[in-house]
């Protein structure tokens, strides 16, 4: 925002003037435009909040109102639903349109814009929660703390003296910022050098009469102190010829290890090696106060002259806080466990840092006597911490030369740099002190190097330059490459070779910035039909979809052409997009899958350019245009097969191509070659198919004017227009855009002697260039259709409007379109003379003639000059015609916008604030009529919420009488997954079942809106597929799944059992006849018996009525192609009642999870859970029976055995008696 000086600077020092400029800053701020870029930004953060207060009961509540009705519901449900829940609204109350009712509906709507991200109308509770996640990381993004820029290397650019070796190492180095020097102690030497600030130069030497330990700067005097080895204090002053004379000195009770000037007091502390303070009276040498508070060195003194107090730091591992009025101390400091010597304060952030022998800094709020951080990551002792003023930086280093840059925002190392300049055959250096000093840029190795500068010494001096973020006076870092514009809602996207920049267009300052967002470098971009979802392209052929409302990576493309993304294209018909690569290959992707984009399409490879330029699609004949690099042809594509239809020949071999686009929703094509010609050629969709129509050169007519200087602004002058040359007209008057062909005759001076046609064209462009300068190719251009305005760029920075009225018109509008009913196959005869508006004619060495020229003649070819302005120095590499203005891009990093009359509406800059607007941008946008749509839109969206909830209300009431509230909180969709569920269970398939009262068959799948109705019938309808499961008997065709053997398996099981039968029967135990006979065809295997026990030795169970043994394995099942042959036993019933119980079991759960914590109950589910209990005694019970009889028949078995051993014994026992 400009400020009153700033405008006092530009208007002078009038006070009217200054008056008159401080009553425009407060205009702009509270002008319409700014005042509803708060009020989105207001409901931006206010939704937010209330989302992220939203208590648990709440968040259930709506996410059981999100599954009950599908998990997929509109706009206008999705308000109701949050403003029952979160306003704690019922029917009436929704009904009572308050202001705040219509406060929240309308950030609902803003947010369901939001959320709704592929366009597809609807929500999911996924979609919404995965949403509200992202904005949370979004609005904390946009407080984002600004970048710190690292610092580099710059000894190399110190002189040469100052790089020297020393003989001793450097003990303390102390700026001397008035001075514009600094000053130099090294150990043992009687001597104080001073250096240049700016580039190390020696700038003298104070000769001392014993070895300086410590020195501090007096700012009020600009008076060098120093304490002596020798006990002694001195001053020195600066005389002529920037020499330093002592100014007085005197001694001291002990040696002076620290010095530290207050301002607030004019006192000089110092820090003894006893550890005692002592305050002098530098005017009459008189000692003011002695301080003791250490047992040993102090190393370090630090006055706060705001704060009136003095830190001091000690070898005794402590800290104090000193009070100045009362000489006494506040607090001590405890934490180091070695000792301490150098301390720095921050005063933004009111925190002290400390360092010494530790590894470690730290960090605290000496005020309340608490350690707040340790800054960690140095291997060695630390010799110095420095916070920056004015700065969230805090730089720190160790004795190793290892620096660290820290944010004091975050506690964490931004940075770590070393010192580079020693070399392997050079002695170890040990880093002794360092300070930091901001000096001006300008004194700096180049004017972009930094504002600050480190200088560290060890055994020779060291110096670091701190980089600059960004140029204030630019939009991106790097040339922006491509940009957009959204009406909607009113924002203009920006992208550049690494970042996504979102501009607010009411205040033309930052929204959002996207660093680095796809990891590469950017080539290519392009919106989606709904401006919602970004698509980038890179230059290692990755094509990626984002949401640019918050970075997020949503889908991505398969990478396996590997070659730069030149271009994209969305078709807003298909939702689908065009990828041309720099090797020629194109490709067309499918953007509607949720997932990635899936490869639809690649173009004949056979006839793709060798190095691809530039690519544009036609809707209106459904073609694709490609341009291609060194003299190429342009080639044009069929859409639909993917092959190509045609080529032409738009220049000759000393030409190239520099930009095209489609003239849309025209068949035509414009090209811009090298040479500055504009060409338009029919399309394949046009009756003129490959034709050349017209053309024009990229430049002014040679009778055009300027128009007078304007006044100057806070941007200084404003770019001045060329208008076409009008004799006495106004500005109206040249500027307008539809004004008809005169019939005057051209008073351009041709020498119609000349032979040939091109000599007179050549001619005439050798005219204009004396007048306005070279010809310049147009190497940016855009295609206005509502306006039939066409728009260039070129590479000196010349944005110019051109007129194709006549063209279209000529050609017949949407006539030109092959197959169109109005046939027009020749043009009119033509008999209009050019006029002082009319555009030049093109200089080619192609000898295709113009459809629209007249032969030997400069004719008018249909195009007009409208206005040209110079808007930017540099080259401009991309124009838009957007709906509010043409937005242009240039290589010297900014982005403007223009009126449609030439006029520069701002500059979008990266120095502005975040949501403040800048004073560079004056946009015109009519606020009270996007008020009055909005509230429109809110009366319609409140209307039908209100029926909505009529609705919801009058079926409530229906389902309690009907059915209770659990059974009428089941849709069609959950009857679906729990007949699916029984179907995976029972294996049953109920996919051709009707029955007379499910819902499901009778209703039509369109009648959404009638499936609460039909949730009452939900568990009639289960309960008939439970019946029909359990008398599955009775169902015809079953046919239960079996695990074949093969024949060998089958005779080796049934030998075995028959011997294993003829051991028993050895034995005198009687059992049934085993049925070995062979099958029948068709007839099935008839089991009743589980062969598992006779494989273990248990005796068979009780023999069936026919007298048969029947054997059944765990292999045998029931098949049957016909319901007589089907035989099912008890135990089978058994089976299916515990899968029907498993159903009620799920029925159960379900029910439960759907009822809220605080509903009751319902009778049904009561007596389901009583049930269920039952079930699984009765299950209990009879696994209790079954385990006591296999008991029963293992000890009956036992006692077969030892009556078998006894009766052996007793055999062998007798034969030895005999």
């Amino acid at each position: 925002m400009a400020t009153v000086s700033e405008f006092q600077s530009l208007l002078g020092t009038n006070s009217a003037d200054v008056d008159a400029a401080a009553q425009a800053i407060e205009a702009l701020k509270n002008s319409p435009r700014t005042e509803y870029s708060k009020l989105r930004n207001e409901r931006e953060q206010a939704t937010f909040n209330l989302m992220m207060r939203m208590d648990p009961a709440a968040l259930s509540a709506i996410r059981n109102e999100f599954y009950t009705r599908g998990d997929s519901i509109a706009r206008t449900e999705f308000i109701y639903i949050m403003s029952k829940h979160l306003l704690e609204l019922d029917g009436e109350g929704l009904t009572q349109n308050s202001q705040e009712q219509r406060d929240f509906v309308s950030d609902m709507q803003e947010l369901f814009k939001e959320v709704d991200v592929n366009g597809d109308g609807l929500m999911e509770w996924e979609e919404f929660t995965k949403f509200t996640v992202e904005k949370a990381s979004l609005l904390n993004q946009q407080f984002v703390m600004a970048t710190i820029p690292e610092y580099q290397d710059s000894t190399w650019t110190l002189d040469l003296g100052i790089r020297q070796f020393r003989r001793n190492n450097v003990s303390a180095m102390l700026p001397l910022p008035t001075l514009g020097s600094f000053a130099v102690l090294e150990d043992h030497r009687k001597a104080i050098d001073v250096y240049h600030l700016y580039n190390g130069r020696h700038v003298t030497t104070i000769e001392t009469e014993s070895v300086p330990l410590a020195i501090d700067f007096v700012r009020d005097s600009s008076q060098v102190v120093a304490a002596c080895s020798d006990l002694q204090i001195v001053s020195y002053y600066q005389v002529a010829n920037k020499r330093f004379q002592v100014n007085s000195s005197w001694m001291a009770p002990e040696t002076q290890m620290s010095l530290a000037w207050m301002s607030s007091n004019e006192l000089l502390y110092s820090g003894s090696i006893n550890g005692n303070i002592y305050s002098w009276n530098m005017s009459d040498k008189s000692l003011a106060a002695t301080m003791p508070g250490h047992s040993d060195i102090c190393m370090k003194l630090l006055a706060l002259d705001q704060l009136d107090n003095l830190m001091s730091a000690s070898l005794d591992t402590t800290i104090g806080v000193w009070d100045t009025y009362t000489n006494t101390v506040i607090h001590k400091l405890r934490g180091h466990r070695k000792g301490v010597f150098d301390m720095s304060y921050n005063t933004d952030y009111r925190l002290l840092f400390s360092c010494g022998f530790d590894h470690d800094t730290f960090v605290w709020s000496p005020f309340v006597n608490s350690l707040v951080y340790k800054l960690k990551g140095h291997h060695a002792s630390l010799v110095g911490c420095q916070s920056i003023e004015n700065s969230p930086e805090v730089i720190t280093a160790d004795e190793d030369g290892v620096f660290k840059l820290w944010d004091v925002r975050t506690f964490q190392c931004v940075q770590t740099f070393f010192n580079n300049s020693s070399s392997d055959n050079e002695p170890a250096e040990h880093l002794s002190c360092f300070f930091h000093q901001h000096i001006p840029s300008s004194a700096l190795m180049n004017n972009e190097g930094g504002e600050a500068r480190i200088y560290a010494g060890s055994r020779r001096i060291h110096s670091f330059d701190q980089k600059k973020v960004v140029h204030e006076k630019t939009t991106d870092f790097t040339n922006v490459i491509w940009l957009s514009l959204n009406s909607d809602s009113l924002t203009v996207i920006t992208a550049s070779n690494h970042n996504l920049i979102i501009w607010d267009l009411l205040l033309g300052s930052k929204m959002l910035v996207h660093n680095n967002i796809c990891g590469e470098e950017i080539s290519a971009c392009c919106l989606d039909n709904r401006k919602r979802k970004i698509i980038i392209g890179d230059v290692q052929g990755n094509i990626s979809v984002y949401n640019p409302l918050n970075g997020t990576y949503m889908k991505s493309c398969p990478n396996d052409v590997h070659s730069v993304v030149i271009s994209l294209c969305y078709l807003n018909d298909s939702r689908r997009f065009l990828a041309g690569y720099v090797n020629g290959v194109l490709r067309l992707y499918d953007e509607t899958k949720l997932d990635d984009c899936h490869t639809l399409r690649t173009f004949d490879i056979y006839n793709m350019h060798p190095e691809l330029v530039f690519m544009g699609t036609c809707n209106t004949d459904r073609s694709v245009i490609t341009t291609g690099a060194f003299g190429q042809p342009l080639k044009i594509w069929d859409f639909d097969t993917g092959k190509l239809d045609m080529e032409l020949e738009v220049c000759d071999e000393r030409e190239t191509i520099v930009a095209m686009v489609v003239l849309d929703p025209y068949p035509l094509i414009a090209t811009s070659d090298s040479r500055g010609n504009v060409i338009i050629w029919g399309c394949r969709g046009c009756k003129w198919k490959g034709d050349k129509i017209t053309g024009f050169l990229n430049l002014n007519p040679v009778d055009a004017e300027m128009e007078p200087l304007g006044k100057p602004d806070a941007n200084g002058d404003p770019p001045q227009r060329v208008f076409p040359y009008s004799s006495g007209g106004d500005d109206a008057s040249r500027t307008s855009d539809n004004d008809s062909v005169g019939l005057e005759h051209s008073t351009i001076d041709v020498d119609h002697s000349l032979e040939s046609m091109q000599d007179k064209i050549d001619q005439e462009a050798r005219e204009s260039e004396k007048k306005w300068g070279a010809v310049s190719a147009a190497t940016a251009i855009s295609w206005d259709a509502d306006t039939r305005m066409f728009y260039t760029g070129d590479d000196l920075g010349y944005l110019r409007k051109w007129n194709l009225n006549h063209v279209i018109e000529e050609l017949g509008g949407m006539s030109m379109v092959h197959g169109a009913k109005s046939v027009r196959t020749k043009l009119a005869s033509r008999k209009v003379n050019r006029t002082h508006s009319c555009a030049m004619m093109p200089i080619t060495g192609n000898s295709i003639p113009f459809m629209l020229g007249k032969k030997g003649q400069i004719a008018f070819m249909g195009v007009k000059f409208c206005w040209a302005v110079q808007g930017h120095q540099e080259s401009i590499i991309y124009c838009s015609a957007t709906p509010k203005g043409i937005l242009t891009s240039s290589t010297d990093l900014l982005v403007k916008m223009w009126t449609f009359d030439g006029l520069l509406v701002g500059v979008l800059l990266h120095s502005a604030p975040m949501g403040v607007r800048s004073p560079n941008w004056d946009l015109s946008i009519d606020i009270a009529a996007i008020r009055e749509r909005e509230e429109r839109e809110l009366d319609a969206i409140l209307a039908e919420i209100v029926e909505l909830a009529k609705q919801e209300n009058a079926s409530q009431d229906v389902g309690n009488i009907l059915n209770s509230t659990d059974e009428a909180k089941f849709s069609r969709s959950s009857l679906r997954k729990r007949i699916e569920m029984s179907s995976r269970i029972l294996g049953l398939d109920f996919s051709g079942e009707t029955y007379p009262d499910d819902p499901v068959a009778e209703e039509s799948p369109v009648h959404l809106e009638e499936e609460d109705s039909h949730a009452s019938s939900a568990s009639k309808s289960t309960k008939n597929a439970i019946d029909e499961s359990k008398n599955i008997h009775r169902q015809p065709g079953l046919k239960v799944k079996k695990k074949s053997l093969s024949v060998a398996q089958l005779r080796r099981k049934e030998h075995n059992m028959q011997k294993m039968a003829e051991k028993y029967i050895e034995k005198g135990i009687k059992l049934p006849v085993l049925s070995s006979a062979p099958k029948e065809p068709g007839q099935s295997r008839q089991h009743s018996q589980d062969n598992s026990f006779l494989s273990k030795g248990t005796p068979p169970l009780t023999p069936d009525k026919s007298n048969k043994f029947m054997i059944r394995d765990r292999h045998s099942s029931i098949v049957s192609p016909n319901v007589n042959n089907i035989s099912v036993s008890e135990e089978q019933n058994e089976k299916i009642d515990k899968k029907c119980s498993k159903f009620k079991t799920f029925d159960l759960l379900e029910k439960s999870l759907r009822r809220g914590a605080d509903e009751p109950v319902s009778a049904e589910e009561k007596a389901l859970r009583r049930q269920q209990k039952l079930d699984n005694a009765r299950d209990a019970e009879a696994r209790r029976k079954r385990d006591a009889q296999l008991r029963a028949q293992a000890k009956a078995l036992r006692e077969v055995k030892l009556s078998e051993v006894r009766e052996t014994t007793d055999d062998s026992e007798s034969v030895e008696k005999k």
